[in-house]
């Protein structure tokens, strides 16, 4: 069934939005058929008296300063940098279409070519937008302020909507705990936490921007807290290569795959494979919460704790790159305690579900959801016996 202009409107009024400016943060893959693309996004918006803001990157006008004029702390390697020779790239006006859609995604390409939509004075990290408050929130953004659209999005109470996004990934209490109780972990612990959690936090923030362990590793880290910070990032990045890889996640993703395979769904295509693995890690998380309900407080605690303004200036350093949308997506993060809802089956089976929908597969509904319910039951009282011990073997493997 093809999503309408009409039901872009209908969710718009329903969420209070309607009159409102949104920042739109957007993947349009989990919506099934959109008719009318991208475009019918915005449109929908529009009609119901929104003001649409999106980012739109632009580093094909990136070039580097020459050699005399490379600035130390300027945000920049400037040993990796490939942008063209100063003065051999296009010059940049608000006037272009130009967008790195690859990492922005197909609505703010949508919105960037529509004629009457405002663009910022930023050469690589513009804001644009279009709607009645379109002059409004974009007139304060300059090279020397890149965030300007935002604070007028929060100052014209504004929202940030993610629509096909979210912030449900996987594993974020398996990671704290081998980071915080299986390794010796640095101080302070806030910055080291959030790094636990940062690869993947920033999808969300940054599209396809990701932390490898070789940018991470060149990244200077001067201050305790950055030092704290990478540690905790490559501790996340050592786990996951080591995690998957053990016998006993193997043996506890095939007993999975057991109780899967006694179990009939009607009327969906379930992708076995994917589903055991998936499940094995989000009823992991939910052994460790059951297990020790303190886990989750004492993650949640650090995590707030954190300076996430020291977290975004060094993670956009490591990058090379703006990311406007990150200190909003670790707050949400922090504000959402999603992870409470593992301590009942029920919230296992729905972010097992709303996982298959972002990754375009099949959701549980009625009968459906019933049944992996107590899938959900089975496979945790399975991994019961198993969690410390996976944890502890994936440690052993880091080293």
């Amino acid at each position: 069934m093809a999503v309408t202009i009409l039901d872009i409107r209908d969710a718009a009024r329903n969420a209070g939005l309607s009159g409102h400016p949104v920042c739109v943060h957007a993947s349009l893959r989990p919506f099934g058929w959109v008719e009318g693309g991208a475009q019918a996004v915005v449109e929908g918006l529009l009609a119901e008296g929104c003001t649409v803001l999106v980012l739109t990157l632009s580093f094909m006008f990136s070039s580097p300063p020459p050699p005399g004029r490379r600035l130390a702390q300027n945000a920049v390697n400037y040993e990796r940098y490939t942008g063209q020779p100063i003065n051999a790239g296009p010059v940049y006006s608000p006037d272009t279409q130009e967008v790195e859609r690859g990492m922005v995604g197909a609505v703010p390409a949508a919105v960037v070519a529509m004629p009457l939509r405002v663009r910022g004075n930023h050469p690589r990290a513009s804001f644009t937008a279009i709607g009645p408050l379109a002059s409004q929130l974009i007139a304060g953004q300059s090279p020397q302020d890149v965030y300007a659209p935002l604070r007028a999005l929060a100052q014209a109470d504004g929202f940030v909507v993610l629509m096909g996004v979210g912030l449900d990934k996987m594993n974020f209490l398996a990671h704290y705990v081998v980071a915080t109780r299986f390794l010796s972990p640095p101080t302070p612990l806030p910055p080291y936490v959030v790094g636990s959690t940062l690869p993947d936090l920033l999808p969300l923030a940054a599209g396809r921007v990701r932390l490898r362990p070789a940018l991470v590793e060149r990244q200077p880290a001067r201050a305790t807290e950055e030092q704290a910070l990478r540690a905790g990032i490559l501790v996340h990045l050592a786990t996951d290569a080591a995690f998957h890889k053990t016998p006993a996640f193997a043996e506890a993703q095939a007993e999975v795959g057991r109780i899967l395979a006694q179990t009939t769904f009607e009327g969906i295509r379930v992708r076995r494979f994917f589903l055991a693995h998936v499940l094995t890690e989000l009823a992991l998380d939910a052994v460790l919460l059951r297990s020790d309900p303190t886990v989750a407080d004492d993650f949640y605690a650090a995590f707030a704790a954190a300076n996430r303004a020291v977290i975004t200036r060094w993670t956009e350093t490591a990058v090379g790159q703006p990311l406007p949308d990150l200190p909003a997506v670790l707050t949400r993060f922090a504000r959402s305690q999603y992870l409470y809802q593992y301590r009942e089956d029920e919230g296992v089976a729905t972010g097992l579900s709303r996982l298959c929908a972002r990754a375009r597969q099949d959701t549980f509904e009625g009968k459906n959801y019933t049944r992996l319910v107590v899938v959900v039951g089975q496979t945790v009282a399975a991994l019961e016996g198993r969690a410390e011990g996976l944890l502890a073997e994936t440690a052993e493997a880091l080293f």
